[in-house]
Order: C-alpha cells, then structure tokens, then sequence
C-alpha cells in the first residue's frame, strides 16, 4: 500500500510532518464536535405566547360549564 500511494519513498521528516498534519485533524474534528456539545445546552427554549386577559376569562369559563 505503502508503495502504491507512494509513500514509501518519503523521508522521515515528512512522514513526521505527515502525521502531525493527521493528528492536529483528528484533533480539531474532536474539538468541534465538544464545542458543538457543549452549546446545545445554551439553546434557549421555544417561547410559549401568553394568554390575553380574555382568553384567560373565556378559558376559565369554558373549564367551569365542562365541570357542570
């Protein structure tokens, strides 16, 4: 495999550089999935609409000739 791709041949400094440039990857893909993580928790939740004073009257209303 090694030989197909060509690496074979590459000095060790470059191999060295190689696997740095993979590491900090791997590294910088975890880093952003726990930031992702951790912002889910600072999603405000959906705002609920108030009832206006009628709509509370009507509500209450309606509660109290379905208990009759």
């Amino acid at each position: 495999m090694q030989l197909a791709s060509g690496e074979y041949f590459l000095k060790p400094h470059d191999k060295e550089r190689i696997e740095k440039k993979q590491k900090q990857q791997k590294q910088n893909d975890k880093a952003e999935v726990k930031r992702a993580t951790r912002e889910e928790d600072f999603i405000a939740p959906p705002e609920t609409k108030e009832l206006s004073i009628k709509e509370k009257r009507e509500h209450k209303r309606k509660r109290a000739e379905d208990a009759m």
